[in-house]
């Protein structure tokens, strides 16, 4: 976090949150929590927080993004949880390596979906890579 205390960031709007699969961090609601407490400070411009997600891991991406959505006042700040997708169906599962992807990262948009119903501050994005 001192990285982002620096002033050099002062007029930052959005903080995108990207890795391997960053909601594998188990400390992702205190980085939220940490980020809003500088957004008080000189992150006052932060208009948005983007997570990218594989869409591997339903049950987590959901828990996880709602747990996140409980500490962000509507208003004050919108959530991007954007879901990683590299073609329809056995394409997907084939780009990913991954039995069943494309049925994973559907249930969590649906799912995603139901969530922005109570949180109208969540915002639904997709993420292709090109290749195919």
């Amino acid at each position: 976090m001192n990285l982002l205390s620096s002033e050099l960031f002062s007029d930052l709007r959005e903080l995108d949150i990207t890795g391997g699969e960053p909601l594998l961090r188990k400390d992702l609601s205190q980085l939220f929590e940490e980020i809003l407490r500088l957004k008080k400070t000189n992150l006052g411009k932060l208009k948005s927080i983007s997570v990218i997600t594989n869409g591997l891991l339903t049950d987590r991406v959901l828990n996880d993004t709602e747990t996140i959505l409980k500490g962000l006042r509507a208003g004050e700040m919108d959530l991007v949880v954007v879901c990683a997708m590299d073609g329809i169906g056995k394409i997907h599962d084939k780009v990913r390596n991954c039995p069943n992807a494309w049925e994973k990262v559907n249930e969590i948009i649906h799912g995603l979906m139901v969530l922005r119903k109570r949180y109208p501050n969540l915002i639904i994005g997709l993420k292709t890579s090109g290749k195919n």
